[in-house]
């Protein structure tokens, strides 16, 4: 089957002399060609630790995440040790499809506790 997934998107950004600006993406169909995905919540510290992927391995496929904390950072790694992909603030959220490299994503904490919500899909 094709199409399971179906992103949409939008944002407008207007500040100082600039805007507003306005893109939206509706309806987009993207094809998953594997039948696990993952969803799940991890408490973060300042270690980075790695997403529990459940049974999918391998090349990843798109992913969601939610920072659900009010007051820290969690900054998402493309592995153990591995480079900065992303920083999501508090109460942001994050979806792309992971490149080739982020077989094992790690997240940690800026500072505290705080609780990343997140989806992965197979490729």
């Amino acid at each position: 089957m094709a199409g399971e997934l179906t992103v949409t998107d939008s944002w407008t950004y207007a500040k100082g002399s600039v805007g507003p600006l306005q893109k939206a993406i509706t309806g987009l169909a993207v094809t998953v060609t594997g039948n696990d995905g993952v969803y799940d919540f991890a408490t973060l510290s300042t270690s980075p630790a790695a997403l529990n992927l459940g049974t999918l391995s391998g090349t990843l496929g798109w992913a969601w995440f939610h920072n659900t904390d009010t007051t820290n950072d969690i900054i998402l790694l493309t592995g153990s040790g591995g480079k900065q992909f992303a920083r999501i603030k508090p109460g942001e959220f994050a979806h792309l499809r992971l490149g080739d490299d982020v077989t094992t994503p790690y997240a940690k904490a800026s500072a505290g506790t705080p609780v990343l919500e997140y989806q992965i899909l197979p490729p």
